[in-house]
């Protein structure tokens, strides 16, 4: 009864700060300005660029990271092996955004949830970068 007690909490923290964690959003019938050269972002593990948005290890079950990718214009897929459960939104650009099993064409606003152990994958088959934040919930 207490893991479920403090899985649900940190589903709850978790949509809470994913609904925090949305930015300002383009006024309806607009689209936010592309940016040609991604700020702050470094290159990670997985060969992609990314920065931490958010992380707190304060929790004793879970460790809660907001992170944003940018993946180039290019037709090949990106693939990231995420550590955890995570939910995935569009910041900017569109794509086709999913796991290696099933992709949808997401664009700046969508967003999808991604299993354990699945990895993120995505194609940009667009002009511009495609700025995607995923908060993920590391279990200890």
């Amino acid at each position: 009864m207490r893991r479920l007690l403090t899985l649900i909490t940190g589903f709850a923290a978790a949509m809470s700060i994913a609904a925090f964690a949305q930015g300002p959003q383009p006024a309806p019938g607009t689209q936010a300005p592309a940016a040609s050269e991604p700020r702050g972002f470094i290159r990670d593990p997985s060969g992609w660029l990314s920065r931490i948005v958010f992380e707190s290890d304060d929790n004793p079950d879970f460790k809660i990271t907001i992170r944003e990718f940018s993946f180039p214009p290019q037709p090949q897929a990106h693939t990231v092996n995420l550590p955890s459960f995570a939910l995935a939104r569009v910041v900017s650009g569109q794509a086709e955004v999913g796991t290696d099993k099933l992709k949808s064409l997401l664009s700046a606003g969508a967003r999808t949830a991604l299993p354990a152990g699945a990895p993120l994958v995505v194609v940009n088959n667009g002009n511009a970068p495609v700025i995607m934040r995923s908060l993920m919930l590391e279990p200890k």
